[in-house]
């Protein structure tokens, strides 16, 4: 004779008890996951840690063409630089948005 125990399942509830989720009161909602945990602590470390980078590159970098602006060609790497820089930030802004959804 074989005795089944039922024991929390990882996989996600359906879409209808999701729905719902917002009408049940805060204390009896389902404890959260380590894994959700984990995956709320690596947005948060990839998005800040692209932050700090993207910052850094602008400073070290971009910084010193905009200030010597008698280096040939430095504006337009400047310019071009301060382009590339926007582009990653809103690279990872979308990284964000598809990671949460």
């Amino acid at each position: 004779m074989t005795v089944f125990v039922e024991s929390p399942s990882p996989i996600p509830p359906p879409l209808s008890d999701l729905a719902t989720l917002h009408t049940v009161p805060i204390s009896e909602r389902p404890r959260v996951t380590w894994a959700q945990f984990a995956n709320a602590l690596a947005i948060g470390v990839v998005f800040n840690l692209g932050c700090v980078l993207v910052n850094v590159a602008q400073f070290v970098v971009l910084l010193p063409l905009k200030v010597l602006h008698f280096v040939p060609f430095g504006r337009r790497l400047y310019d071009a630089g301060i382009r590339r820089s926007k582009g990653a930030f809103g690279t990872l802004l979308g990284e964000r948005l598809l990671w949460f959804s």
